[in-house]
C-alpha cells in the first residue's frame, strides 16, 4: 500500500454530521453540529505513522533543556561554595554550635537587635567580654509588661543602676556592699577613701574605728559635731598629738562618772587670775582651782586658801 492511499484512507475515516435547518422563508442551510464523531474505518491505517518534533522546533527543544540544565547546575554550585564559605552543617552554621538545649560560639558573636537569655558563660580558662559601639543594657523583666523591674546600662561615660536593691559579693559569697532606698551598708574590713577633699556625709557616720594614716581630722564647718558610743568613746594618738578646737565654748560633762587627765603635766594657759587688774577692774565670777592628791579637781574662793576637804578629797588639798 503506497503513501497517498494512506492518507486518503485516514481522510475518509473522519466523518463530520451535518445538520439541516429551514429559517422563515423556507430557505434550507446546512452546519456543522456541535458534535463530532472521529472513528476509523480500518485501524491499520495508522499503524505506520511517525509522530515526533522535527525542525527548528526541535533545535530550540534542546537548546532550552540545556540552559536548565546548566541553570541547575550553577545553583547547586554556588549553593555548596556558600555552604562552604560560612561553615554551614547539621550543627550549626560557622563559629556558632546550636542543640536542643543551647548555642555555642567559638569567636566573636554580633547582635543586631536585643537577645534575650537564660545564662551566659565563657569557657573556665577564658573571659567573657561584652562589647558595644553605644551601650549596654541588661535588664530583668518585671511583673508589669514592657516594663523592667531592674536594669543595668553601661555607656561610654554612664554606668546606671535601677533596681529595689543593689548587693555586691566578693568571689568568697560575702557580701561586701548592700543598698536600698532606706540605707546603705558596707561589710568591708577597711573602707579607704582617697582624696583632698575627704568625705562629706549629710547624715550620720557609724563605725567602729576611723583611721588615717597621714592624719585624721573630722569636723563640721557649720552645724555641730556629736561623737557618742553606748559603751564609750576612745580617742587615741601613738606618735602624735590629738587637738579639740572651738570657736565657742567647749564642755566637757560626765553625768554619772569622772573626768581624769593622766599625764606627766597638765597645763592649762590664758586662765584668768584672781588677782585685780591694773586698772583697778575686779574680775567676776572667778574661782581658785584646786586639785587634790588623788587628781580631784574642785574650786575655792579667790581670796581662800585651798583645804582639806574630807567630802571633796579626803585628804589635804594642793592649790593649782
Amino acid at each position: 500500500m503506497t503513501e497517498t492511499s494512506k492518507m486518503s484512507q485516514a481522510s475518509d475515516a473522519v466523518h463530520h454530521l451535518l445538520v439541516v435547518h429551514q429559517d422563515h422563508a423556507g430557505q434550507s442551510m446546512t452546519v456543522p453540529a456541535r458534535t463530532s464523531t472521529i472513528y476509523a474505518r480500518d485501524p491499520r491505517a495508522f499503524m505506520n505513522l511517525k509522530i515526533g518534533v522535527t525542525g527548528i522546533r526541535k533545535k530550540y527543544l534542546f537548546i532550552l533543556l540545556i540552559s536548565l540544565c546548566w541553570l541547575v547546575s550553577i545553583n547547586i554550585l554556588m549553593t555548596f561554595l556558600i555552604s562552604k564559605a560560612v561553615r554551614f552543617s547539621f550543627h550549626g552554621m560557622g563559629s556558632l554550635n546550636v542543640n536542643d538545649k543551647s548555642l555555642r560560639s567559638d569567636n566573636a558573636v554580633n547582635f543586631l537587635n536585643g537577645l534575650a537569655v537564660r545564662s551566659i558563660h565563657s569557657r573556665l580558662e577564658s573571659p567573657l567580654f561584652v562589647h558595644s559601639a553605644a551601650n549596654i543594657t541588661l535588664a530583668s523583666k518585671g511583673t508589669i509588661p514592657r516594663f523592667p523591674s531592674s536594669f543595668m546600662t553601661i555607656a561610654p561615660r554612664h554606668l546606671g543602676v535601677m533596681a529595689d536593691t543593689f548587693t555586691v559579693h566578693n568571689t568568697d559569697g560575702k557580701q561586701i556592699f548592700h543598698a536600698t532606698g532606706e540605707h546603705s551598708r558596707i561589710s568591708a574590713h577597711t573602707l579607704k577613701i582617697k582624696g583632698s577633699g575627704g568625705i562629706r556625709v549629710q547624715g550620720a557616720v557609724q563605725s567602729s574605728a576611723l583611721r588615717n594614716r597621714d592624719g585624721l581630722r573630722v569636723e563640721s564647718s557649720t552645724r555641730k559635731l556629736l561623737v557618742s558610743g553606748p559603751e564609750g568613746v576612745s580617742l587615741g594618738s601613738t606618735s602624735g598629738s590629738i587637738f579639740f578646737e572651738s570657736y565657742g565654748n567647749m564642755t566637757l560633762t560626765s553625768a554619772r562618772g569622772k573626768i581624769t587627765f593622766s599625764a606627766s603635766a597638765v597645763i592649762m594657759d590664758n586662765i584668768r587670775s584672781p588677782i585685780p587688774s591694773k586698772s583697778g577692774t575686779p574680775y567676776s565670777g572667778i574661782y581658785q582651782l584646786c586639785i587634790c592628791a588623788t587628781g580631784t579637781l574642785f574650786l575655792a574662793s579667790p581670796a581662800a586658801t585651798c583645804r582639806t576637804d574630807a567630802h571633796v578629797c579626803g585628804v589635804t588639798s594642793v592649790p593649782l
